[in-house]
């Protein structure tokens, strides 16, 4: 049932092999290169279907104290704010700088 342990390596597995997954010595070399490239795929993709479809959806049927930045690029803003550009508008001019903000 044991077998024979004690091949010698001219009967292990050929070196050159190919196969869909890559062989059975599977060693790609650009591996970082590929990874990073379909991480950054996928958070892309996954980044604007969350934008185009929070775009559509997104309504505000109270009116904010200060415009929301995400009111710039919904589709309901002029629906649901329609004095939104005035606001806007009000907003900048009567707005702090960052630095007198913080300090």
């Amino acid at each position: 049932m044991g077998g024979d342990h004690h091949h010698d390596e001219a009967r292990t597995h050929p070196k050159r092999v190919w196969s869909p997954g890559g062989g059975m010595g599977n060693y790609q070399p650009q591996w970082r290169q590929r990874s990073v490239i379909g991480l950054g795929v996928m958070f892309a993709v996954s980044f604007f279907t969350v934008y185009f479809y929070g775009r559509h959806v997104e309504r505000r049927y109270r009116d904010p104290l200060v415009p929301v930045p995400s009111q710039r690029w919904c589709t309901h803003t002029l629906e649901d704010t329609p004095n939104y550009p005035q606001q806007l508008r009000e907003y900048k001019k009567n707005k702090l700088s960052l630095w007198d903000r913080i300090f």
